[in-house]
């Protein structure tokens, strides 16, 4: 008797329930890292041919492409390209560690703080700013 010659169950199978997740509300967070200047990342995005100054959405997707070519070259891994607010203004932030679960990046790796630190030319360690 091969299976295809048994009567199927009396009570239908149904999958089990799955775990849904509610969407979290928007909250400010923290990130880890350090600002950087817009306008040089900028001036390496339009020389790299790595995006456009057309309007604020591509001149803000050029630097975030530039910031993140270069952290990618100091083999930063993993990063964050992350509007941050300092002094009251949004800046641009290359982070390496995040309090938003979604990211990924709860702990903060050494090695990547100095590849950081070598990448900014400086010795300040990384400072935590508040997400956009």
């Amino acid at each position: 008797m091969s299976s295809l010659d048994v009567a199927p169950p009396a009570v239908p199978i149904t999958q089990p329930a799955q775990r849904t997740v509610d969407p979290v509300p928007y909250r400010n967070y923290r990130v880890y890292g350090f600002l950087v200047n817009d306008a040089v990342l900028l001036d390496y995005a339009l020389r790299s041919h790595l995006g456009t100054d057309e309007d604020e959405m591509q001149r803000n997707y050029a630097i975030g492409m530039a910031a993140g070519c270069i952290a990618d070259d100091f083999g930063i891994y993993p990063f964050l390209i992350a509007g941050v607010w300092y002094n009251g203004k949004p800046r641009t932030c290359v982070a390496i560690a995040s309090e938003d679960f979604h990211d990924h990046m709860l702990q903060v790796d050494k090695e990547n703080v100095e590849k950081l630190k070598k990448m900014f030319h400086t010795q300040k360690p990384p400072r935590w700013f508040t997400h956009v």
